[in-house]
Formats: C-alpha cells, structure tokens, sequence
C-alpha cells in the first residue's frame, strides 16, 4: 500500500517535472471517509486551491490501484491550483499532457469492468468521479 510520504516523493517528481519547480508550498493528507452519495461514485481528490491543499481518497493507496492512475489524480489536482479551478479547455489540455493520460482514462472508465467493494457501501466504479473544487 502507498501511504502519503509516498504520495508527498510523487507530488515533488511531479513538480519537477511538470510544473519545472513552480508549486512551492501543498499540503497533502488524507481525506476524511465519507459514503459516497451514490455507490457508483467516488471522489478519489479534492483540491482547495485557496488553502493549497490536495486530500486523497485512502482509496488511492490500495494496491488495486495502480501507480500511474494515482500519480494522475494526483496531477489532476494540483492542475486545479495551477491552471483552472473549473474543468475548461486550458484545464483539459493540461491535464492531456500526463505522460500516461490515455492508460488513466482507460483505467478508470466503467467500461473496462473493474468493479471493487469498499467497506459496507457497495460496489464502486472507479473513477466515476474524481475531484470536487472547492
């Protein structure tokens, strides 16, 4: 399992190598469970730019998942404190730079079958949903 050093190691790599040093000061920790409000969805991110701040899903350290789609939920949210909050074209275009972009949105989608339990609330999609902006 990955715990957050692990996460705090990737968010670094990734500031060297996609924002060329730039981020400067985010936090990461891990996000407070809640139930999802539909057991098809879940939020693997959220990302409070104001605060710089990036809390990830405990989710995300399970060994089902793999390295490159945390890596790009991790890359997904510090998009939103450097390029867009909102999910626009810049945001897109951005976010098409991850250098394993296409093996993520093929991971995640519902059509790939991947379906896991967590806890008690039920089946989950991976995926379904990925950041809330606050």
């Amino acid at each position: 399992m990955r715990d957050l050093t692990w996460f705090e190691d990737s968010l670094a790599a990734l500031d060297r190598v996609y924002f060329h040093d730039t981020l400067g000061d985010v936090r990461l920790e891990w996000a407070r469970y809640r139930k999802p409000a539909s057991p098809e969805r879940v939020t693997f991110g959220l990302c409070y730019a104001d605060e710089r701040l990036v809390r990830l899903s405990r989710l995300l350290a399970r060994t089902e998942v793999p390295d490159f789609y945390a890596l790009f939920i991790l890359y997904h949210e510090l998009l939103h404190i450097v390029v867009s909050r909102e999910h626009d074209a810049a945001f897109d275009l951005a976010e098409r730079r991850f250098v394993h972009y296409t093996e993520a949105k093929v991971w995640e989608s519902p059509e790939n079958g991947n379906v896991w339990r967590v806890g008690s609330a039920g089946p989950l999609r991976r995926g379904a949903r990925r950041s809330v902006v606050k």
